[in-house]
């Protein structure tokens, strides 16, 4: 997580232009006099906190992912992640269950669809999946550490604040299954997109 705060931090120090946020911005950003081609590479960075469900525990997750746009609406995205769950204590009237929690880290391949271009707020769709290794935090009948394999999809809004940057938050889930066993969250975050 601390990573992720000086990766945004840095980007606010290389690029005063964006802290100024001198013009709003398209999914494409405009055209400039030095540039004769429209941005269709991007850096995403995401981080957010997972919603308990069922026998999983809450949580958090982190993303870095680097796009290209074919099309104004449309960005192909390679990412990194790590989510982390924490421990789960359910208390019965016989007695208690405890599942035990785990990092996630893992690489994907994902899908990002606006539904407008131009120079507005955007709602957005996105879905991937990808593999990794699920780290538990407690030694239990299983091997510690197993191969995931993971399927995402979210929805949210992104909004420009300049002509490069992008703020966004979403909703979704994240099913990692490793051994055969399933583990969901349910993330709730915020993003950052820089366009270049």
């Amino acid at each position: 997580m601390r990573g992720m705060t000086a990766a945004v931090c840095l980007i606010f120090v290389l690029v005063p232009r964006v802290v100024a946020a001198q013009a709003s911005v398209g999914e494409q950003a405009p055209l400039t006099p030095h540039d004769n081609r429209p941005r269709r590479l991007s850096v995403h960075l995401a981080a957010g906190a997972a919603i308990p469900s069922g026998n999983d525990g809450a949580g958090n997750v982190q993303s870095v992912s680097i796009g290209y746009s074919p099309t104004p609406k449309l960005t192909v995205l390679v990412s990194g992640g790590r989510a982390h769950k924490l421990p789960r204590v359910r208390q019965f009237p016989d007695g208690f269950s405890r599942e035990p929690g785990g990092t996630l880290q893992f690489v994907s391949g994902e899908v990002r669809f606006a539904l407008r271009s131009g120079e507005r707020v955007s709602p957005y769709v996105l879905t991937g999946a990808g593999f990794g290794v699920w780290r538990r935090n407690e030694a239990i009948a299983e091997p510690l550490t197993n191969a995931a394999h993971v399927v995402f999809s979210s929805g949210g809004l992104a909004v420009p604040l300049g002509p490069r940057l992008r703020v966004s938050g979403d909703v979704g889930f994240l099913l990692l299954v490793e051994r055969d066993v399933p583990h969901l969250f349910l993330p709730v975050r915020a993003g950052l997109t820089w366009r270049f």
